[in-house]
Formats: C-alpha cells, structure tokens, sequence
C-alpha cells in the first residue's frame, strides 16, 4: 500500500495481486478506482472515477463506490414530497438524494494490507436529519480479482434505527 496526493489530501492505494484499489477514505468512504493489470501490461478499469479539478467536485462526481446511508434510495418521500422523510415520533425532516454519508467525513480506524475500515463522523447537517446516536463503520477487503464491502450500524440508543445502507458501484 502505497499513500499518493489527489485534489490536496494523502488517499492509499493497495496492490493486490494483480487488482489495483484506490480508496478515499476520508472522503465519503469511497473506492474512486479498481483496475486490473493483466500479464500483457494492458488493464482494465473495473470502477472508475472522473477526472475532477477540484476537491469540491467530489460530492457529484459520477464513478466509484459512495456509501449510501442511511437510506439508499435516489429519493426520499413523505406523503408524496420529495426529499423528506418522517422519523417514529412523526417528525418531517429533510434528506438528500443516497443519504448523508457519501458527503460526510469518515475516520480510518483500521488498516491493513488487504483493505481498511472507516468510522463515519456526522457533522451538524446529519445529526439534524437523522438525530440517532449511532456507529456507521464501512470496510473494504480487497483481494486479487474481488472485493467486499460491509455496511455496520450499531446502535447506541435503545430506541430502533431505521436505515438500509447501500452503495452505488
């Protein structure tokens, strides 16, 4: 695993065999970029990512692997309006299209040589439209011609959590 500059910030890349993984993990918990190096020297892009000028551009970019929590829905609806939702109290709150977490910031809080795993840190905006104490943890394992991604909630409240993680390859 090698640490390379993108867009001002340090991301990792992992060699595994002959799969190639670039994650950003504190941008969204995404895997910008898989390819696969073939004996020849050719490859093939199996995720890809835009070419993007500017850190901001992130958030819309159309490629990689972003984390969709807490709903992965493209579109959220309470009583037919559009991006809201209604909480178990009956309370209408708002939220974006795929869920808070492909905008939010993550923490490393485990590394390997075969993948990581990233705490989610909701910031003010995702603590107003999903008021939950929770634990959102994403984990990449890689390997020589797959990959696995695991979505984990836990839940510090003793009140239920509704959420349906998912990601968007």
């Amino acid at each position: 695993m090698e640490e390379i500059d993108y867009l001002g910030s340090s991301i990792r890349r992992w060699q595994v065999g002959a799969s190639t993984f670039s994650p950003w993990p504190q941008a969204g918990a995404r895997l910008i970029n898989w390819d696969i190096t073939y004996p020849d020297g050719t490859f093939r892009d199996i995720i890809i990512w835009p070419e993007l000028s500017d850190e901001r551009e992130v958030v819309k970019a159309r490629g990689g692997n972003p984390i969709l929590f807490p709903f992965p829905a493209r579109r959220t609806f309470r009583q037919g309006e559009i991006n809201f939702w209604e909480d178990s109290e009956g309370t209408k709150r708002p939220m974006p299209m795929h869920g808070i977490a492909r905008q939010g910031q993550f923490e490393l809080t485990r590394i390997a040589e075969t993948g990581f795993a990233a705490h989610f840190l909701p910031d003010q905006n995702a603590l107003d439209v999903y008021p939950y104490n929770y634990d959102f943890e994403v984990l990449y394992r890689f390997e020589e011609m797959a990959l696995t991604v695991e979505l984990q909630l836990h839940s510090n409240d003793k009140i239920p959590i509704p959420w349906s993680a998912g990601h968007h390859f």
